[in-house]
């Protein structure tokens, strides 16, 4: 599906040094991964987010919060959301 064609985009940001995915990309990313459950890639697009400097908005944060939820994290969905104030 969508989200397996997103985990090979995500790869190959990883593997390539010149790529530089934008807030867009990752959004896309987020939410494909959010539809899915999977928590934990959220959790670590949210990390490479941070490390390349890009500005994390509400909509970021709540897909992942949601994808959390959805994953029974909810202590991590909670720290999600009170982040985002």
């Amino acid at each position: 599906g969508q989200w397996a064609r997103a985990l090979d985009l995500l790869g190959a940001f990883r593997s390539r040094k010149n790529v530089n995915p934008d807030v867009v990309t990752f959004s896309a990313l987020v939410s494909a991964f959010e539809k899915v459950q999977l928590w934990q890639r959220v959790l670590e697009i949210l990390a490479d987010m941070r490390m390349l400097r890009l500005p994390l908005d509400v909509i970021i944060y709540s897909a992942a919060a949601s994808a959390c939820e959805k994953g029974r994290q909810w202590e991590m969905a909670l720290a999600l959301l009170d982040a985002m104030r």
